[in-house]
């Protein structure tokens, strides 16, 4: 795939799950193999989409530039000593939100409210785009 071709795809995946996942919501993450050193994981994306389960795996992998396995269709994903599922959905949004990460309101999973900023005012602005999301295993 030529360095255009990749480029599409990663724009056609940013619009597609601009569409379905807003600010706030959830994303579910399921690891389907780990390599026998430890080293690296095989995991899906899913989210609740008009009340169906919607497989994201393929979209989440083409706007991230993560290989996906011909074998359990999961995202190839490195690395070991963290939450690699909340590792894809923070990175997730860090691009889709990038330049627009806002307050969501009471409840908001941003780092910041975390780190002592206990202002929850809808709308307000972030500095980081990756909390912007929520991660849950299945």
């Amino acid at each position: 795939m030529t360095k255009k071709e990749k480029e599409a795809r990663a724009q056609e995946a940013r619009d597609t799950l601009s569409k379905w996942i807003k600010q706030g919501d959830t994303v579910y993450t399921s690891v389907v193999k780990v390599a026998p050193s430890g080293m690296s994981r095989h995991i899906k994306c899913y989210i609740v989409l008009d009340g169906r389960i919607q497989d994201i795996t393929g979209w989440v992998g083409d706007l991230l530039d993560y290989r996906q396995s011909d074998k359990t269709n999961g995202l190839v994903v490195g690395g070991c000593g963290m939450d690699m599922g909340f590792h894809v959905v923070y990175s997730l949004a860090s691009v889709l939100y990038r330049n627009e990460a806002k307050c969501t309101g009471e409840g908001c999973q941003s780092n910041e409210h975390f780190n002592g900023d206990r202002d929850y005012t809808k709308g307000k602005p972030h500095r980081d785009a990756g909390y912007q999301l929520t991660q849950r295993w299945l």
